[in-house]
C-alpha cells in the first residue's frame, strides 16, 4: 500500500500488539476498520459532537485515495469526544471503514477521549455531505 498523502510506501508496524501501516516519510498511519479501539483507552465514552463546522481549507484542498481501496476516496470526517472537545478532522473510507490519521492525530484522539466527561455516542460527521453523518456507540465503532 502507498501513503495517500505523499505516495511513499506504507510499512507494517506493530503498535500495542496491533499491526498498522505507517508512512515513514510524513508520519501518517493507516488503521483498518476496528483498529482505532486498540489505541483509545475505554474508561470514558465520547458524547455527541456539536453541529459540523466549515471544512478547514487544508482538508478541503486535498483529495485522498484510500490505500486499501484504490477506487474509493477518503472522506474528511469530524471526530469529537465531547461537546467541549476540539474537533479532529480525520479521513475515513466509506467503502472499507479504514481510517487515515495524519501525524499526531492518534495522540490527539486518545487525549480527547481521555478528557471526555460525559458518556454518549461518537458523532461521525461527513464534512462533505453532513446529511450522511451518523452516531455510533463507542463500543460498536472501535
Amino acid at each position: 500500500m502507498r501513503c495517500p498523502v505523499c505516495n511513499s510506501p506504507l510499512t507494517a508496524t506493530t503498535l500495542r500488539e496491533v499491526e498498522i501501516d505507517k508512512c515513514d516519510s510524513c508520519g501518517g498511519r493507516w488503521l483498518d476498520a476496528g483498529e482505532l479501539q486498540q489505541f483509545v483507552d475505554e474508561p470514558t465514552t465520547p458524547q455527541k459532537s456539536s453541529t459540523p463546522g466549515a471544512i478547514p481549507d487544508s482538508d478541503r484542498a486535498r483529495q485522498l485515495t484510500c490505500p486499501r481501496c484504490p477506487s474509493a476516496s477518503l472522506v474528511p470526517t469530524e471526530f469529537k469526544a465531547s461537546e467541549s472537545a476540539t474537533k479532529i478532522v480525520i479521513d475515513t473510507c466509506s467503502k472499507c471503514g479504514g481510517i487515515w490519521l495524519d501525524r499526531g492525530e492518534l495522540e490527539r484522539i486518545r487525549d480527547s477521549v481521555d478528557n471526555a466527561r460525559d458518556p454518549g455516542p461518537i458523532r461521525w460527521v461527513n464534512l462533505l455531505n453532513p446529511s450522511q453523518s451518523f452516531d455510533l456507540p463507542m463500543d460498536l465503532m472501535f
